[in-house]
């Protein structure tokens, strides 16, 4: 499928040697109520003789500052639907002009069964424009931390400092 909004191929379905089948539809990209080009609508799956046509829905938060960003995504099972949720915060942005936005950031992930990971962010060094991720909390009490270093490049003689990922840390739990 050719997304004529953007450069671009998408793939809309996927077959493996035996002839079994996934199909891949995409929301229609809109740039005032759907912003996003290739965002994925639905899965479908056409191999699984005890749930057939069984189908994974990908939902988007219609309003708010989360508007058009992934809600949920919905899994048909045995058992009805199930989801993953999605949640989001907003973060203080301060651009190099000066001017300022709040933006969304993912906070928080729930897993059908109602475990959260949780996402971090902190600005570094008191520039509210350069946020990163510093860490994932995971159900089982595990912690990820992510440290970074500033990288001076030179663009076009002007220097541009950048954050570089340069450690990460995992607590073995």
């Amino acid at each position: 499928l050719e997304n004529p909004f953007t450069n671009g191929w998408y793939v809309t379905g996927i077959v493996d040697r035996a002839g079994n089948t996934v199909s891949v539809t995409y929301k229609m990209y809109d740039a005032l109520n759907f912003p996003y080009a290739g965002a994925i609508d639905e899965l479908k799956d056409h191999f699984n003789s005890q749930f057939p046509n069984r189908k994974i829905t990908f939902v988007y938060y219609d309003s708010g500052a989360s508007a058009h960003l992934l809600w949920k995504i919905q899994m048909q099972t045995g058992q009805g639907v199930s989801y993953e949720e999605f949640s989001y915060g907003t973060r203080d942005f301060v651009y190099v002009n000066n001017q300022s936005a709040s933006l969304p950031v993912l906070t928080s992930v729930k897993d059908p069964v109602l475990l959260e990971t949780l996402y971090d962010y902190s600005n570094c060094d008191g520039r509210a424009w350069d946020t990163h991720l510093t860490s994932i909390t995971y159900p089982t009490g595990a912690v990820s931390q992510y440290c970074y270093e500033d990288s001076i490049e030179h663009l076009y003689s002007d220097e541009v400092v950048a954050r570089i990922l340069t450690t990460r840390q995992q607590d073995p739990n």
